[in-house]
């Protein structure tokens, strides 16, 4: 009789954890706007214009963080983002309750960067598709396809913008927190991608053609890692909390602060131009200091997350 019930009570311990359905959702945006094909956007206050037709991009080795630090990566799950196309994408079941955060790598991982495209089902991310993301053995996947016409009248946008990321040594990871949006079966996790900062530092004006790696695609494979992706900012007020957020000094050469004038921060990382994250530790103070002493000499990003979800980005160079 103790045997059955103690057996009774691990049967009902085990089917109370329940695995629920992820869902990635990913706010596509240029310049503040719905990202959409044919559409004209105003870039660097009107100093140029782009016209997108092509953005699709790889998201892999991603891993859930989730009540209060646990990690839960998801095995073999690769997502081709179509930017122009599709908003939602599902990650599959998990046992998640609170998703605190994502990490996750823009490309594909070496292993299966380099294997046969044939061998998928069609409807696989990494199955051959067209127009194609792949470019052989050998070089591997597109990480990233940008495709578009630019000028520098709006009524005059012709001049061809291409820009592919091969080459392993692009692989990029980023650590971001998220928000989250109960559904019927789950739990969707919210992104926003500001596509207009993959241009940064980046001359595309009169025309830009470049596959491959190089200067150009360095760049580029660089700021989706540390400028393009952040939690959703919904609404003017969590616009206003993000621009509340002072970062000083940069340049230093030893320790930066943060001061939040409306909201205190819930996270806060610094992220090199490879993707690499260092987690700093917050305070529930309006001001919070850190020593990088230690940190080599370069340019970062500091991601500051305040409580109400909005986040900023902030260059970051150390100087020794």
């Amino acid at each position: 009789m103790r045997t059955t019930i103690i057996l009774l009570v691990l049967v009902l311990c085990s089917v109370s954890v329940r695995a629920v359905d992820l869902t990635l959702s990913i706010d596509h945006r240029m310049q503040g706007e719905a990202l959409q094909a044919g559409t004209t956007y105003a870039m660097d206050n009107g100093a140029w214009y782009f016209k997108p037709r092509f953005v699709k991009y790889y998201l892999a080795e991603i891993t859930v963080i989730h009540d209060g630090g646990k990690r839960t990566p998801l095995t073999d799950v690769y997502v081709l983002v179509d930017a122009l196309g599709q908003k939602r994408y599902p990650l599959g079941s998990y046992d998640v309750t609170n998703v605190e955060a994502l990490e996750f790598h823009v490309g594909v991982d070496k292993p299966r960067n380099h294997l046969d495209p044939t061998l998928y089902p069609s409807e696989h991310p990494l199955a051959l598709k067209n127009p194609t993301m792949h470019w052989g053995w050998a070089a591997g996947y597109r990480f990233l396809a940008v495709e578009g016409s630019a000028g520098t009248s709006k009524d005059v946008v012709s001049a061809d913008v291409q820009v592919h990321t091969v080459g392993d040594e692009l692989y990029r990871k980023i650590t971001m927190p998220v928000s989250t949006t109960p559904t019927s079966s789950g739990v969707e996790i919210n992104l926003a991608a500001e596509y207009s900062k993959l241009f940064a530092g980046l001359d595309v004006s009169f025309g830009l053609i470049f596959h491959g790696y190089g200067e150009e695609t360095i760049v580029m494979s660089n700021n989706v890692a540390t400028r393009v992706f952040s939690s959703p900012t919904t609404s003017v007020a969590d616009l206003s909390q993000a621009q509340a957020l002072t970062v000083w000094p940069t340049p230093t050469s030893g320790t930066i602060t943060v001061r939040s004038d409306r909201d205190v921060l819930a996270h806060a990382m610094l992220v090199d131009a490879w993707g690499s994250t260092r987690i700093l530790p917050v305070s529930q103070d309006s001001h919070n200091a850190w020593d990088l002493t230690m940190v080599a000499s370069g340019t970062y990003t500091l991601v500051a997350t305040t409580t109400s979800g909005s986040t900023r980005h902030v260059p970051v160079i150390l100087l020794r």
